[in-house]
């Protein structure tokens, strides 16, 4: 195995996040498989790009001319992987988001993913990923302030029976978002799985959708796990697409070509539950004060 990792910068991701998102990287205690890392810089902006370049000196950093809309950028990962993932002998892909950061065990989890179910082409995160979130805390599976304001929302060691809800329950009935993908084959890239490339909407939806639907089909193997010992959501960063009042979970304020699109590739699987898909659940990693005390020194990486 040979994973690709592609941390994802634009315009508003801080130097300093791209820098600690590779570190994350970089850091892991465990190394049970061969990877590279491309950081893919999604910029119209010359200044910008090479700050980045500067910055990240150890690893090849690659200019995609393709911002401007949401999406875009996951999907310039995607192709960048297809095109170079047998060249250059990748067998996964992990996207991660250059705020975004990585538990230091994280490659022990995805080995042990692999170990469990060594033919999955799509893992994702069936419960919510760690999230950093300023303001009160409001998850009810539990949440630590880190400093004052800002709290590291985690399930922590709790396990919880597979979840019945439906994954998609039609376009009508609202969109609950995507969920982390931890790693993707190249299997599955080559299944043409891709982001929605419309503002302000949940990009990784239609991503996560066509992961499942292709399970379904038979062509690859989608599995789900509870782990929250990988991925470390950042939502610290005011000006995330995310954090803006105007990003919209309610396809009613939608455009309609984004409906249709989602209506017409999907129909034939709503009402999918995770209890439809192989799912996974495994043993914690780190402990609760160990995870707070790492993303709690991670924050105050910046010097703000």
């Amino acid at each position: 195995m040979k994973f690709l990792i592609a941390p994802l910068c634009s315009d508003l991701t801080r130097p300093l996040e791209v820098t600690r998102c590779v570190n994350s990287i970089r850091d892991q205690e465990e190394h049970p498989f061969e990877w590279d890392v491309k950081v893919v810089c999604n910029t119209n902006d010359d200044a910008y790009h090479k700050t980045i370049d500067d910055i990240i000196s150890e690893h090849e950093v690659i200019r995609t001319e393709s911002n401007g809309g949401n999406g875009m950028g996951h999907n310039s990962v995607l192709q960048l992987f297809r095109d170079r993932y047998r060249d250059e002998g990748y067998t996964h892909l992990i996207m991660i988001d250059a705020d975004d950061l990585l538990y230091p065990c994280a490659f022990e989890v995805i080995s042990d993913i692999l170990m469990l179910a060594p033919e999955t082409d799509y893992c994702g995160v069936g419960s919510n990923a760690d999230s950093v979130r300023r303001g009160p805390s409001g998850n009810p599976n539990g949440s630590i302030e880190l400093i004052p304001g800002i709290h590291l929302h985690s399930n922590f060691n709790w396990k919880y029976p597979v979840p019945t809800y439906p994954i998609y329950a039609g376009i009508e009935n609202g969109c609950p978002g995507g969920e982390v993908t931890l790693f993707v084959s190249a299997n599955a890239v080559e299944r043409d799985l891709h982001h929605l490339e419309y503002p302000m909407i949940p990009d990784d939806f239609t991503h996560m959708l066509w992961g499942i639907k292709h399970h379904l089909l038979g062509n690859l193997q989608y599995v789900s796990t509870d782990t929250t010992d990988i991925y470390v959501y950042d939502k610290t960063n005011s000006v995330g697409t995310t954090n803006q009042p105007e990003f919209k979970f309610d396809p009613k304020q939608w455009p309609a070509e984004a409906v249709d699109y989602v209506r017409d590739n999907f129909s034939d699987i709503v009402g999918v539950t995770r209890a439809h898909l192989p799912f996974l659940t495994l043993p914690p990693v780190l402990f609760p004060g160990e995870k707070c005390d790492f993303v709690r020194d991670q924050l105050l990486f910046f010097d703000e």
